[in-house]
């Protein structure tokens, strides 16, 4: 019985162990079903919350899309409402015209706006034919006829403007009758330079010759006749330079002028100069009208920032070279007596420099492009493009430069070749630049820098490796 008592005992613990055997088994599957089904929904949520926070982006992305207008239209929207009150507090003040002109009134349009008009063109091209004569010395002649003929008008001018005003032209707020001395001593300068000195000249004896060339120094008030146009500047209304008709005349000038500077690369002609300058009187004082419009917001607006910049770039690089030098040569001549405007030579050499400023004219094309709004949303997109492509461009060129330092050390050195280096290679290959120029063109299949390497097994083999990973994995990302 013990023995049998023993032998039940036994099996029973055999039974008791298959038991708990099976249920540690169905334990570890039920375990693991579980640890599956936890883990497949984490997988689940995990997918649900990517596809979630790709909306939530795609959602900022596209209502920062259509707040950005909105933005923009607001500032606008602002701006335009401070310029108006800034009019309606000039509106309120009443403005310092002085008492009423004691003159005929068939002279009333001494004060009209369109005699001022007529009065300020006169003035500029007045400063145009000072700064073109120093450097035409060849047409000496007609400048002088041209500066008598100013003179005279400045005279008419100033004389209907007495007739008029009488004592008040002369008397009255600082304010006003500043600028009307200012007209009567250019006036009277201009007399003395044009007219008396000349003929001071003419009757003195050769040593006062010296000392009457001394009045040259009134010549430099013929100058200060830019200062009628600022007065016309600051006193005008300049809410029509936002006009569309405005925008509109600006946009043609620059799609003129873009074809006459293809035309003057192409045909030699003497009058380019003179329709230089005229364009660059159109783009600098439209410069200047719109920094008076806008002031300081010209240069602080963030979102007309770069297109004001870049006008300003380009007005100050065409004033550097059209007229500062004729400016300097104009000083020389007026003032020391030097006709020779070019005779320094360190003159030629800025002149030389300042010539390169020129390529700064090209850069007028974009603001067409800004006028045109399709192009100008056409080049928008290609900006947002170059932006999202910058990090394909930089893999690109850190490709490039790896396959250049590879190729030159291989192919340059001769590392493939069992003799010398062949003339070609070593012309396309032989150093990192030359090699990165080489790729380069490989790259965009010009296969004519590999014609030597691939008569060679390895060549080939680096032909291949090389285009592959270029054309078949670099550029496949930009396209």
């Amino acid at each position: 019985r013990v023995d049998a008592a023993g032998y039940e005992y036994g099996a029973l613990e055999q039974v008791d162990d298959a038991w708990d055997d099976d249920a540690a088994e169905h334990l570890d599957e039920v375990n693991e079903e579980q640890l599956n089904a936890l883990q497949s929904g984490y997988e689940d949520l995990k997918v649900k919350h990517s596809a979630v926070t790709k909306q939530l982006l795609d959602f900022d992305t596209l209502w920062q899309s259509r707040r950005k207008p909105l933005e923009k239209e607001l500032a606008e929207l602002v701006g335009q409402m401070r310029d108006l009150e800034h009019e309606i507090e000039l509106a309120k003040q009443p403005e310092d015209r002085g008492p009423p002109a004691p003159g005929p009134d068939v002279l009333r349009w001494v004060d009209s706006s369109w005699f001022g008009a007529w009065c300020n063109l006169v003035v500029v091209l007045n400063l145009a034919t000072m700064l073109l004569a120093p450097n035409m010395a060849a047409h000496e002649h007609f400048f002088h006829v041209c500066d008598n003929i100013f003179l005279v008008w400045y005279i008419v001018e100033l004389s209907v403007k007495v007739a008029y005003h009488q004592v008040n032209f002369f008397c009255g707020a600082l304010s006003v009758v500043w600028w009307n001395w200012l007209d009567l001593v250019i006036v009277l300068s201009g007399i003395v330079d044009l007219w008396l000195l000349p003929l001071l000249l003419s009757e003195s004896p050769a040593g006062g010759v010296g000392s009457l060339r001394t009045l040259r120094l009134l010549r430099l008030f013929r100058v200060l006749r830019f200062l009628r146009l600022l007065k016309a500047l600051l006193k005008s209304d300049l809410s029509w330079t936002e006009s569309n008709a405005f925008e509109v005349f600006m946009s043609l000038v620059i799609g003129t002028n873009a074809i006459i500077m293809g035309l003057q690369l192409d045909y030699e002609w003497g009058g380019w100069m003179w329709i230089d300058n005229m364009f660059l009187v159109l783009y600098f004082c439209e410069l200047v009208l719109r920094i008076r419009r806008q002031e300081c917001k010209f240069f602080t607006d963030t979102s007309m920032l770069a297109w004001n910049l870049l006008d300003f770039v380009i007005v100050v690089g065409g004033v550097l070279d059209l007229w500062l030098m004729p400016l300097i040569g104009l000083f020389r001549s007026l003032v020391l007596g030097h006709e020779n405007v070019t005779a320094d030579n360190k003159l030629v050499s800025v002149m030389k420099l300042l010539r390169l400023t020129r390529i700064l004219r090209v850069l007028r094309l974009v603001r067409l492009l800004r006028a045109i709004k399709p192009l100008y949303t056409l080049l928008l997109g290609v900006i947002e493009s170059l932006r999202a492509m910058q990090w394909v461009m930089l893999l690109t060129l850190l490709m490039l430069y790896a396959g250049a330092i590879f190729w030159t050390s291989l192919v340059g050195k001769g590392l493939i070749y069992s003799g010398d280096v062949p003339a070609p290679v070593e012309e396309n290959f032989g150093s990192v630049p030359r090699s990165l120029f080489s790729l380069f063109r490989l790259m965009n299949g010009d296969t004519d820098v590999v014609g030597a390497i691939t008569t060679t097994v390895y060549g080939q083999l680096l032909f291949v490796s090389f285009m592959v990973l270029s054309n078949w994995a670099i550029l496949a990302i930009l396209t």
